[in-house]
């Protein structure tokens, strides 16, 4: 059972919950047939035997806390390439 965030974002996993969680909520209003939201559990996510469960409240705060720590980041004027990015990014987003 792997219960840490850090744990289990690799390319594969991230794949896994962007189309079980976010795909199967966006275009059939619904998780996919592998995936569980739950509040009922004391981690964030949890991946067993190519099922997925996440606890909504836990990941929503994790979510939160992982923004308040990029904001802090990106203030922080020796961040440059983080800044660099930010700024290219947010370019993009601005001029389409």
């Amino acid at each position: 059972m792997i219960t840490e965030l850090g744990d289990i974002f690799n390319y594969e996993k991230a794949r896994f919950f962007y189309k079980e969680i976010r795909c199967g909520i966006l275009h059939s209003a619904e998780t996919g047939k592998n995936a569980i939201l739950t509040l009922n559990s004391d981690n964030a996510l949890i991946i067993e035997k190519s099922k997925l469960m996440v606890n909504v409240r836990a990941f929503t705060n994790y979510l939160f806390d992982y923004y308040e720590q990029y904001i802090t980041k990106i203030k922080d004027t020796a961040n440059y390439e983080l800044r660099k990015n930010f700024i290219y990014k947010m370019n993009l987003i601005a001029n389409k």
